[in-house]
């Protein structure tokens, strides 16, 4: 973007109003909403934290206490993270650059469709692939590959000597004619009822169903919101909406998700309960569907974690931080332990990335596959029983 020339200031200006560009941010890192652009684009690279509001910003002075020069517009490209990030800063910032919510955490955060990772080690030269979501999301469409050609063993009209690219033409061509007539509405009325809302296993079991409910739902109600949040950051940058959503200390923002990971996790542990315990299920339960379960408990348990050490490390207030409740509840335990948290924190944040992962990776070749395919299943057989 050029500038207007010259700099003629009639009215106090933020850099945000010519350069709205946070999306560009949440895709290689972070928001930053309590860090000054300059402390980051200008180029002296002597930052300070403000005590009283949280903001990281542009020191006035330089390591020998000379005035620094405010006035040169001189911008740095690419940023250097390491102003901020480096081991014993001052500005409530971890020891390593962390890379993007990408991909992989994109169905459960506010993040951004990218495949890309910085280093843990803090270097400040560029971005990376990111070994961590590519392997996992190539185990999970591999998986959804065997799935489907497990699906297309089945006979079309009683015929079993279909080849499986007429079996696609038949299956585009029904879709095509169900999108594009009336049949439409039949079709959504049994993905919200049959589909979401789990009618039939209300019919089965209500504990069941709330069970199953308590995962699926409040899981949809984060993709949902992270999907709007991403929309908003593309769309809308600076609207007041979503600088509150992209704002994970905001009230509203952090209460909303850390209630629906909680809801998250007792479904999760009522699911293992539930095997533990129904002689039934055990029956029927393998390890690995008690891995499954176990694994995603234990990642939305262990991002309260993340979450509290977080807390920690940008020293976010307690009237604020509360609001938090599942992180601020660890936060109050970590606090205790002798731990250096800007130092320790980027390894949680990995760690928590790998249960991610594996949960990801491991998930079409599980039971628990069913809550992403039972909706369409449930949606496909509730038209065909209509059409007969």
């Amino acid at each position: 973007t050029v500038a207007h020339s010259p700099h003629q200031e009639v009215a106090p200006l933020a850099c945000a109003d010519c350069h709205a560009n946070i999306a560009q941010h949440i895709a290689t890192g972070d928001a930053h909403l309590t860090v000054e652009c300059s402390a980051c684009h200008f180029q002296p690279d002597v930052v300070t934290r403000d005590e009283e509001s949280g903001v990281v910003r542009l020191s006035a002075v330089d390591e020998q206490g000379s005035a620094l020069d405010m006035t040169s517009h001189q911008m740095v490209t690419p940023v250097d993270c390491g102003r901020c990030h480096y081991p014993g800063n001052q500005v409530g910032a971890a020891s390593a650059a962390l890379p993007p919510k990408g991909l992989l955490c994109f169905v459960c955060h506010d993040a951004s469709p990218v495949l890309y990772a910085g280093n843990i080690g803090g270097e400040t030269s560029g971005l990376r692939f990111d070994w961590v979501s590519a392997p996992a999301l190539l185990f999970f469409f591999l998986g959804l590959a065997l799935a489907s050609s497990i699906w297309l063993r089945g006979t079309v009209d009683g015929k079993a000597d279909v080849s499986i690219g007429e079996k696609l033409s038949y299956i585009v061509g029904d879709a095509c004619n169900v999108f594009f007539s009336p049949r439409v509405f039949t079709l959504l009325k049994y993905f919200i009822v049959d589909g979401l809302l789990l009618r039939r296993t209300l019919r089965a079991s209500v504990s069941r169903w709330v069970m199953h409910g308590l995962i699926l739902w409040p899981f949809l109600g984060r993709c949902l919101l992270g999907i709007f949040t991403w929309c908003m950051a593309q769309f809308w940058p600076t609207a007041l909406l979503t600088q509150t959503l992209v704002d994970k200390n905001a009230p509203a923002v952090a209460f909303t998700y850390d209630v629906l990971a909680v809801l998250v996790a007792i479904g999760a542990l009522w699911a293992l309960l539930r095997r533990a315990l129904d002689a039934q299920m055990r029956e029927v339960s393998t390890a690995g569907d008690v891995a499954i379960t176990a694994l995603l408990g234990a990642i939305f348990i262990f991002g309260f974690v993340v979450e509290g050490a977080r807390l920690l490390v940008t020293q976010v207030p307690s009237q604020q931080a509360i609001y938090s409740f599942g992180g601020y509840a660890f936060s109050l335990l970590l606090r205790a332990l002798p731990v250096t948290w800007s130092s320790l924190y980027p390894y949680l944040w990995w760690v928590h990335a790998a249960l991610v992962a594996a949960f990801v990776a491991y998930l079409p070749f599980s039971k628990l596959f069913h809550l992403l395919a039972g909706p369409l299943l449930l949606t496909i057989r509730g038209l065909a029983s209509e059409k007969e």
